[in-house]
């Protein structure tokens, strides 16, 4: 890659990703890790990559990251799913079994009688980074490892 926009906003090492770059590339962190990292200068000097930061940036920075992404066709991976749809959502990241990057919720479909799903809500304050940038509720990290280990297993088998 020649850019890898990091947005986990917890524990993780960003340097973990730098052999995905390419000569050049760079890493740029927009999630901010609660606790300190350390970097391998190797990891940087070698193929010249770059460790960047940003908070946020303006309305006119915004403006043109937003033109760049139209002029080129970048476009986020994305689901939409309307808001009674949220529990199911997270129990799909949960289990590995989404389709999309990212879900977004319809705000057109939430309304003060709106039924949510019949799966049980979750706490994304007991969540934690697995590594690679996987995220999942600290209960749940063993059945997410079993979920990884069978899809490893199931791709040597084919």
């Amino acid at each position: 890659f020649d850019l890898i926009l990091d947005c986990i906003g917890a524990n993780h090492n960003p340097c973990d990703y730098m052999n995905l770059l390419k000569t050049n590339g760079t890493i740029c962190m927009l999630g901010v890790p609660p606790d300190a990292f350390s970097v391998h200068a190797f990891q940087v000097i070698g193929m010249r990559r770059k460790l960047a930061g940003s908070l946020i940036g303006g309305i006119a920075e915004t403006q043109e990251m937003l033109d760049f992404c139209a002029e080129h066709k970048i476009l986020p991976d994305t689901e939409l799913i309307p808001a009674k749809q949220v529990n199911k959502a997270f129990h799909s990241l949960i289990n590995g079994h989404n389709d999309a990057s990212r879900y977004v919720i319809d705000m057109a479909t939430l309304k003060k009688d709106t039924k949510i799903d019949d799966e049980p809500a979750i706490d994304p304050r007991q969540w934690k980074v697995n590594l690679p940038g996987m995220v999942f509720p600290a209960k749940s990290l063993h059945s997410a490892h079993k979920v990884e280990n069978e899809k490893k297993e199931a791709q040597k088998t084919h």
